[in-house]
């Protein structure tokens, strides 16, 4: 496991006159450590709901499984297109043409279109197609879009997604890279808690999972408390709060 260090310290003012006069100056200090999980809707379960992983040429092909615990037939699609994430880290899922177009050179599966009896299951073979010429970690989410059917023509009374997560590597990667791009001390009004809130951006190839702790100081330097950060996996040149 490789690990690299970041800090970062700023002074930050006494919050305009809102924290009480001993402490006129804060000094806040973050170090980062760098780190190398089914899902279920309306009788609709799809497992794994992530998958995260180095893909090699042993390991490219994944089996995601679907089940119809509901009491009518399905017909059920699948698709996949790329994976982005908001700044605070919530997915997106890039629907236009160019984002199905990255999932369809990701991402083959051995079935797209199929009907689903009630309390059964099918395992879809996702197989993941190994770039040759880039290092860089693959982002994608998969769908299972199902649909009622009733007899021999189908009734569309209601439409369910559920989405597999996928994390990918490719082989050897390059060093993880990133910084802290900014950290805020917010508080509401007087005599309330107040928030610590680091935005880390992630510099290199593939995603990763910074943790590590914030420590509280005054101006003559005497540490008051450590508050940790939580580890969460941040995409390549995507920021997170």
């Amino acid at each position: 496991m490789k690990h690299i260090f970041f800090a970062t310290s700023a002074y930050i003012s006494s919050c305009l006159n809102r924290i009480a006069a001993p402490c006129r100056y804060l000094l806040v200090a973050v170090t980062i450590l760098f780190l190398t999980s089914e899902g279920v809707l309306a009788g609709i379960r799809i497992s794994p709901a992530r998958i995260e992983t180095t893909v090699t040429p042993e390991n490219h092909t994944f089996p995601l499984t679907i089940e119809n615990s509901g009491s009518n037939p399905l017909r059920v699609e699948v698709s996949a297109v790329q994976l982005t994430q908001k700044l605070d880290g919530s997915p997106l899922f890039d629907e236009s043409k160019e984002g199905y177009e990255y999932g369809d050179r990701l991402v083959k599966f051995s079935l797209t279109d199929f009907i689903m009896m009630p309390n059964t299951k099918q395992t879809v073979i996702a197989d993941v197609q190994i770039p040759a010429y880039s290092s860089r970690g693959a982002y994608a989410a998969v769908f299972f879009t199902a649909s009622s059917v009733m007899g021999e023509v189908q009734h569309v009374s209601s439409v369910i997604r559920v989405t597999t997560i996928m994390l990918l590597k490719f082989g050897e990667q390059s060093q993880p890279q990133g910084e802290l791009t900014n950290v805020e001390l917010i508080q509401s009004e007087p005599g309330q808690p107040i928030r610590i809130l680091s935005t880390f951006l992630n510099q290199g190839d593939v995603h990763i999972a910074p943790r590590g702790t914030v420590m509280i100081s005054d101006a003559a330097g005497q540490e008051h408390s450590r508050v940790p950060i939580q580890s969460a996996n941040t995409l390549p040149g995507y920021s997170r709060q």
